[in-house]
């Protein structure tokens, strides 16, 4: 995703949404504002592949900060 989308995304996206990423698996995370930290984003990885027990996989946001 161009850095033009995740700005737009930031600023319009509803809390706790998902977007898609060219990246199989990897979908960015619209996290609300809490106890006074900013609305962020973060990154969501999911596993794929054949070999992969999804039953066994709970998906859970990755929060990288600058």
């Amino acid at each position: 995703m161009s850095e033009e989308k995740l700005a737009d995304f930031l600023r319009n996206g509803k809390d706790w949404s998902r977007v898609r990423t060219s990246v199989p698996g990897v979908f960015v995370l619209k996290l609300p504002a809490y106890r006074g930290s900013p609305t962020r984003l973060a990154v969501e990885l999911n596993p794929v592949g054949e070999d992969v027990e999804y039953s066994l996989v709970k998906p859970s946001p990755v929060t990288l900060e600058n």
